[in-house]
């Protein structure tokens, strides 16, 4: 399965610190936005939460709807990061569902999402600390509604 093989090369070691690129114009399916962030070279990988400090600093960017590095393609229910690792943070209520075989993670407006792998959404990367000095963090305000987005 192709999803499944993108998603487990892992390029950097779990416990470097990383520094998370949003970018508001590039909108991928979930396999093409792994690739996205690896060819951007410098270590860098779609977005992954691995623990709470990571969790609350990926929170701190508001961006309300992307990507983010964790699949259950392999095992339905099981949900796994980049590098096999657990996947922490908060789900939406009733959520993961796997409503018409989602098996990709998002983030949507702070809580974890499942989503069909070839729906397309924006493109958030992580880049190890030491080597992201080229790269500019995007903050974005945003308004939770409420309403359900589409």
């Amino acid at each position: 399965m192709r999803i499944f093989s993108l998603f487990l090369k892992c390029l950097f070691a779990w416990h470097t610190t990383v520094v998370y690129q949003h970018y508001p114009d590039v909108s991928k399916n979930w396999a093409d936005a792994v690739k996205f962030c690896r060819e951007l070279g410098g270590g860098a990988e779609i977005a992954t939460i691995i623990d709470n400090t990571q969790f609350n600093e990926f929170l701190g960017l508001n961006i309300p709807r992307t990507w983010i590095g964790g699949t259950d393609a392999a095992s339905e229910g099981v949900w796994v990061s980049a590098c096999g690792g657990t996947i922490i943070g908060k789900w939406r209520p009733n959520q993961p569902d796997n409503s018409g075989n989602e098996d990709c993670l998002e983030m949507y407006y702070g809580l974890m999402n499942d989503q069909k792998c070839g729906h397309t959404n924006k493109v958030t990367c992580q880049f190890p600390e030491n080597n992201s000095n080229n790269y500019i963090q995007v903050f974005l305000p945003f308004t939770i509604s409420g309403e359900k987005e589409s």
